[in-house]
């Protein structure tokens, strides 16, 4: 059973389109500093608050690319929000990913939302953060309309320090079997595995990542 499985993931087309965020890793506008932080509309594809860029800044090296980003970007009192609207299909499922960092040893704390249209298809509060090593959150959603917005917003600490972002990534899935497959066991057992190896496909949630 265990070699069946293996086999059926070696061969399942696990296909994922073009990365739906512009500017994900933000590279597109090169800072000449170690810092700099920028208006939203300054920074290509991205809304909300000020978005402060990092090019190197304390020695840490961004996830992707030469910068990243820090979500708690300028001094008040109120939360830091940045959001992207995209192109969706009503029924298609999304892979998200990002990979984030804490820039300090104090409990830094954001909420990752996806609004699918009116519909909040996906809310995760990101708490584990490892201070200055990069670790990568991943799942998935299915969207309901043919807007959908990714949110990120900083919970804590308050003022303008915390929350280190990079590569932030959706991506449309397309799950499919190869030709063939099908006859290689009977049909139960063949969507039973196939299930299964979808399965363990998707449940990637939070995994670690080592720092590039």
């Amino acid at each position: 059973m265990y070699k069946l499985v293996s086999f059926i993931l070696l061969c399942i087309s696990f296909n994922a389109s073009a990365n739906l965020i512009l500017n994900g890793d933000f590279e597109d506008k090169q800072i000449k500093r170690k810092w700099q932080y920028l208006n939203a509309d300054k920074v290509n594809g991205w809304q909300g608050e000020r978005i402060e860029v990092w090019h190197g800044l304390f020695g840490l090296k961004p996830y992707s690319g030469k910068q990243h980003i820090e979500l708690n970007s300028h001094k008040k009192d109120n939360e830091y929000a940045i959001y992207q609207t995209f192109n969706s299909q009503a029924g298609q499922s999304y892979d998200l990913s990002f990979a984030y960092a804490a820039r300090t040893r104090k409990n830094e704390q954001f909420l990752v939302e996806v609004f699918s249209g009116q519909n909040l298809v996906m809310s995760q509060l990101i708490n584990d953060h490892a201070y200055r090593e990069w670790s990568v959150f991943t799942d998935n959603f299915v969207a309901t309309d043919s807007q959908t917005t990714l949110k990120f917003t900083g919970i804590t600490p308050k003022g303008s320090v915390g929350n280190l972002l990079d590569d932030i990534q959706v991506n449309a899935l397309n799950i499919t079997a190869p030709q063939g497959l099908a006859n290689a066991v009977d049909a139960p057992a063949t969507i039973g595995l196939l299930l299964l190896a979808g399965g363990l496909l998707v449940m990637r949630h939070k995994r670690a990542a080592s720092t590039k």
